[in-house]
């Protein structure tokens, strides 16, 4: 243990103190980045696969034929929603006397069958 203590002392005895800390604040961070790299639950393939399409969205072409897709996948569901939901009658307020069980049970099973 002796010889590890002389060992770190020779190394840094010409450093300055910033420069100390420098170095072993990039030591750690260094050390605990490759720690987590290492020990994540998926394999680095799967997250270079992950990392590399990531990447490809930044692509402009790649990017508007994404952007494009989800345009018309939000305007089919919202003509669908519109057409599914145009005789549903939406309560805005609450009744005065409020709803037996009944009544919120076939509600209820009303808007579960849209």
């Amino acid at each position: 243990m002796d010889t590890v203590k002389t060992l770190v002392n020779d190394s840094f005895k010409d450093k300055e103190p910033w420069k100390i800390v420098t170095i072993t604040t990039g030591s750690v961070l260094s050390a605990v980045w490759l720690w987590n790299f290492i020990n994540q639950n998926e394999s680095v393939l799967e997250r270079g696969r992950k990392q590399i399409f990531r990447l490809i969205r930044y692509i402009p072409a790649v990017r508007d034929k994404i952007e494009k897709e989800l345009s018309t996948l939000n305007d089919t569901f919202e003509k669908e929603a519109l057409i599914r939901l145009k005789d549903v009658e939406f309560v805005t307020r609450l009744p005065i006397h409020g709803l037996s069980h009944e009544e919120v049970i076939g509600e209820v099973e009303k808007l579960v069958q849209l």
